[in-house]
Parts: C-alpha cells; sequence; structure tokens
C-alpha cells in the first residue's frame, strides 16, 4: 500500500534537513580557503594583472576553487593570481568617496531639505474590541462595546508517521590507511592531515616500490604542510621530493627557487640550481604560462647570481687575498652571462627589460655589451 503523499514529502524534508546539517558541521574545514589577507604585498585587497585579487577563493584554468593566497594551482601547478612575490603595492590616490545612506536623498524630496521621519501610527489589534464615540449632546457618554465571536474552533490535527532517515555520515580520512591517495588530496590541501596519516604517508615516500605512488604521496605532504604554515618542514619535503623523487617537475622547482630566493634558509648558488632544472623543463608549459615563468626564472637566476657576486666583491675589498679576487671576477661573469640572458628573453617577449638592462650593464661595466 502507498503511503499518503504529504508522508513522502515530510519524509523527504527530514532527509534534507538532515544532510544540510550533516554539511553544515564540516563547513569549518574550508575556513582556511578565505584567508582575510591574500595580497602578496599585506593588502586584503589588490589589482593583479588587471583583476581584483580579493579575500575569498580563486579559480585555476579548469575552474576548481582554491585560497586566495594560493600561488599556483594544486592539481596542475596552474598560475593563479597571488603568483609572483614581485607585484608592487597597490596605489591609493586618497580620493576615493563611500556613499553613506544619509547622503541619498529621498525620491522627490529635495537633498537641502531635512528628512521627516515618517507619522506613527498606532495599531490596533484585530481581536480589540470597537468602541462606539458618544452621540452629540448627551452629557455622559457611554461606551458601546461590540461583543467579538471567538475563532471557531478547529480539531486537533493528528500527526501522520514520518519515517526515521538517518542522517548521511560525512567522510573522514582514515587515521591509519593511505592506500587512498585520492581521498586524502582535500585534507591535505586543506592542511588537515591527521599525525597518522602523515606518518603512513612517509612510510609510502620511502617503501612504495612505484616511483608515481612515491611521487603521489610526496606532494600530499608538501601540500599539507604548505597550507599548514609551516616552511620549516615544507622546505624538507621539498628538498627530499626534488633531489630524491622526482625533479622533472619544472612547478616545483620554480616554486622552490621563489622560495630560496626571498631567504627561506638557502643560498643563491641554490636558486640558480634549482633555476636551471626548471627551465631545462620549461617546454611543460605554454601560452602566457610559459612566458610568465621563463621570465620569473630569468630574473630569479640573474638576480641571485649577482648578489654572490657582490658578495664576493666585499670579502675581497676587506681581504685583498688572490683567491678571493679570483671567485670574484668567476662570479662577475656569471652575473654578466645570466643578467643578459635575461635580457635578451626580455626584449623578445616583449615584456619589461629595465631591470635586466640596469643589471647587465652593472655586471658588464659597460653598455655596448647589453646593446
Amino acid at each position: 500500500m502507498r503511503p499518503p503523499t504529504s508522508t513522502r514529502w515530510l519524509a523527504l524534508v527530514a532527509a534534507l534537513l538532515a544532510s544540510g546539517a550533516a554539511t553544515s558541521v564540516t563547513w569549518s574545514s574550508f575556513e582556511p580557503a578565505f584567508p582575510p589577507f591574500p595580497c602578496t604585498d599585506g593588502w586584503s585587497s589588490c589589482v593583479v594583472g588587471g583583476a581584483i585579487l580579493a579575500p575569498g577563493s580563486v579559480k585555476d584554468l579548469e575552474g576548481r576553487p582554491h585560497a586566495a593566497d594560493m600561488r599556483v594551482g594544486f592539481w596542475e601547478f596552474d598560475p593563479l593570481p597571488a603568483l609572483s612575490p614581485f607585484e608592487p603595492l597597490s596605489s591609493y590616490d586618497g580620493r576615493r568617496q563611500v556613499l553613506r545612506p544619509a547622503d541619498h536623498p529621498i525620491a522627490g524630496q529635495d537633498a537641502a531639505t531635512p528628512r521627516q521621519p515618517p507619522p506613527v501610527v498606532a495599531a490596533t489589534p484585530k481581536s480589540a474590541p470597537k468602541i462606539a464615540e458618544p452621540e452629540r449632546g448627551s452629557a455622559t457618554p457611554v461606551a458601546m462595546i461590540e461583543p467579538v465571536a471567538p475563532p471557531p474552533s478547529r480539531p486537533a490535527a493528528i500527526a501522520e508517521p514520518v519515517a526515521e532517515i538517518e542522517a548521511p555520515t560525512p567522510p573522514t580520512e582514515s587515521s591509519a590507511d593511505c592506500n587512498d591517495l585520492v581521498a586524502l588530496e582535500s585534507p591535505a590541501m586543506m592542511g588537515q592531515l591527521s599525525p597518522q596519516s602523515r606518518s603512513c604517508l612517509e612510510g609510502r615516500v620511502g617503501s612504495a616500490p612505484q616511483p608515481t605512488t612515491r611521487g603521489k604521496a610526496s606532494r600530499l605532504l608538501l601540500s599539507d604542510a604548505e597550507a599548514r604554515g609551516d616552511k620549516v618542514e615544507w622546505q624538507r619535503l621539498m628538498k627530499r621530493h626534488l633531489e630524491d623523487i622526482d625533479r622533472s617537475d619544472p612547478n616545483l622547482c620554480l616554486k622552490y627557487a621563489m622560495f630560496l630566493s626571498r631567504g627561506g634558509g638557502g643560498d643563491g648558488w641554490g636558486v640558480i640550481r634549482w633555476s636551471n632544472y626548471a627551465l631545462e623543463n620549461k617546454q611543460a608549459w605554454s601560452g602566457a604560462t610559459y612566458t610568465k615563468y621563463v621570465y620569473q626564472l630569468y630574473r630569479l637566476r640573474a638576480q641571485s647570481a649577482t648578489r654572490l657576486w657582490q658578495e664576493s666583491e666585499k670579502e675581497f675589498v676587506a681581504s685583498r687575498a688572490q683567491d678571493v679576487e679570483a671567485e670574484a671576477a668567476k662570479r662577475r661573469g656569471i652575473a654578466k652571462d645570466y643578467a643578459r640572458e635575461w635580457l635578451d628573453y626580455a626584449r623578445e617577449s616583449a615584456q619589461d627589460a629595465t631591470d635586466a638592462s640596469n643589471l647587465c650593464v652593472s655586471a658588464a661595466g659597460n653598455a655596448a655589451f647589453c646593446e
């Protein structure tokens, strides 16, 4: 026998409410996707490449959401608006005006005329008795109260039985099993891998026979450490991944070179090394991504080589040792070549060549070499 229609509707509503409650329980897990200050200059909103970057989530080239302050995509390492750490400070001329509600006049009223508050009308409840006014000439007013009929009574509604529906259990990561690497992608991207899962993934990185499995487990650990903001652990994992597992991904090499260039525990030689590895595999990029990333790599390499040369020059001025002088001359030649390569690519790709030209002239000692 089919249940009544109202019973089926109540069962459907109960199922929707139960699923909504289960979803709301895990919504706090996505708070890291909405950073309050996603811009590299410390502001909560900025303009990057003509587009506004504000607190919230951004999407990669495939339309998948990411945290606004992520520099590259999680799956394909597509460039995101917050990629470059060299973006200039957002400009502000102080002329922006914010209209307040009081600045908007009411339609049909002069802006200079002060607004009059609307008249207050006392509302009379529907159940209040009606009082008739006394007739003129009567000495004593007599209140004529009309009786109000009580509302007709309704029979008590009989509650129909509703089938109990268990709320769906939200998916959770297994703390002891890391065989399903796909199921761990979301917790890793949000920095919510449990210590047991991280330990399990570490075991797979060291013992998995397939190189692809080792690489995937290592990438999950990298994403988790980055989302948690653990720079020391992230640097250890990235160095191990590039040196022991796989260095053919130019995205990871570029990311690590940028980290070292910002003083992340490495020297200029490390920046040059991983920039060169990324340039060896730059054919993995295409279009605007290729142009932007290759320009970044040439710049990182030239700037790091110039800093190494300047350090040797200072050491030579202090010691006047011949071996230090020879090292400074060697480093100057490297800086000159890298600066010229950056300058050539900047001109070839129609990008800003001002800094590359200045660096080239400084290292070469004459402008003719950089023309």
